[in-house]
């Protein structure tokens, strides 16, 4: 079976670009630490800490009156929209929008997940020249490995909502936007 999968380099405006320059990549955009972003069988919170500063709660969190969490919502949605007409996708609306950065902690991936139980597009885009290794990986009905994706700045990406997991970076960091919407 053939999985949707878009990629492009050159959708930033010279707004976008100057805003994930000058606030994203700050030494005083504001992170917040998770302890995990996947769970085991039993529900638990796996240990793969990392850093997260969310735009838009899950359409499925307990926060969902509260679901735009930051000022920065309108223009990391602008970017997400450039991303979306660069290739030719029509979003009705995003279900979740945040910022990962991910570091070098001790564990060599994420565990293996879906940002939702329902049908959706994911969207990364990197916002750093990083570790090329910190891949992210997307699996099959199957589990089968469909597509490594290297990491590189200002590459965006599409998928189907299939599962998938990123390998952490040996050294540095990687930042992504991450997205997912219907």
């Amino acid at each position: 079976m053939k999985h949707f999968y878009k990629e492009h380099k050159k959708f930033l405006s010279d707004t976008n670009l100057k805003f994930i320059e000058e606030v994203i990549l700050n030494d005083h955009f504001p992170f917040f630490i998770k302890q995990s972003a996947t769970t085991n069988l039993k529900g638990e919170p796996n240990n793969e800490p990392f850093l997260k500063h969310i735009i838009l709660h899950n359409l499925e969190s307990k926060r969902a009156p509260d679901i735009v969490n930051s000022p920065y919502y309108d223009t990391t949605l602008d970017i997400l929209n450039n991303f979306s007409r660069a290739i030719k996708q029509e979003v009705h609306f995003f279900t979740r929008i945040c910022y990962n950065l991910t570091f070098a902690n001790g564990v060599k991936k994420c565990g293996v997940h879906r940002d939702h139980k329902y049908p959706y597009k994911q969207v990364i885009i990197y916002l750093n020249n990083c570790d090329k290794n910190s891949k992210t990986i997307i699996l099959d009905e199957k589990g089968k490995i469909v597509r490594e994706i290297t990491p590189e700045k200002y590459k965006g990406v599409c998928f189907d909502g299939l599962s998938h997991y990123h390998i952490f970076p040996k050294t540095g960091f990687r930042l992504a936007l991450v997205g997912a919407f219907v």
